[in-house]
């Protein structure tokens, strides 16, 4: 599942400027943001909560980083990183059965 999530995460893509970050209660308190354009994304909460109403926000398919554009700053979010930690952790539980 955690690998599902992964490559589903990899191989999505999505650009805007955050406008409203929220949680769905109707999906399960999914994290969630509203761009500018009237669009919006389901994004994991790892992510989510590195990013601010106001943040201009890209992510390319393909890619394993979601750029955040703050007040004249790139911030870099690595997506990779957490699910190796996430991956590795459910390996490492796998062996101890």
């Amino acid at each position: 599942m955690i690998l599902e999530n992964y490559e589903y995460e990899l191989n999505r893509s999505y650009s805007g400027i955050i406008i409203k970050k929220f949680y769905d209660h109707e999906n399960h308190n999914s994290p969630k943001i509203v761009f500018a354009d009237g669009g919006g994304t389901g994004i994991n909460g790892k992510f989510w909560g590195q990013m601010q109403e106001g943040d201009s926000i890209s992510k390319v398919k393909g890619d394993s980083i979601i750029q955040v554009f703050r007040g004249g700053k790139i911030i870099s979010i690595e997506i990779a990183p957490f699910y190796r930690k996430l991956i590795q952790q459910e390996i490492d539980k796998k062996k101890k059965k």
